[in-house]
């Protein structure tokens, strides 16, 4: 509970969401439960979009990011993660 008084408490980036998950509870070995992290962050992901240039010119900017983290399981951290890099068109 403590990082979610942390980002209630912090007035400069109440634009910034917290998404809360839980990895082990929702997935329990299964990561097609994913999609039920997806549904939740689905409009910031759509929203941030992607970077993405040749040479010349650059054809769309990146707005924002995704940060994930998991308390105790890297492993987790990193599932979630290339889970939501396959999911960049």
């Amino acid at each position: 509970m403590f990082l979610q008084a942390h980002h209630k408490a912090c007035a400069n980036h109440r634009e910034v969401p917290h998404v809360i998950f839980d990895y082990h509870q929702e997935c329990r070995g299964n990561t097609k439960s994913l999609t039920k992290l997806m549904n939740k962050v689905r409009r910031h992901f759509e929203a941030f979009g992607t970077f993405c240039s040749n040479a010349e010119q650059v054809h769309s900017i990146q707005r924002g990011a995704i940060r994930t983290n998991c308390l105790d399981c890297l492993d987790r951290t990193n599932c979630v993660q290339t889970f939501f890099g396959l999911e960049v068109e």
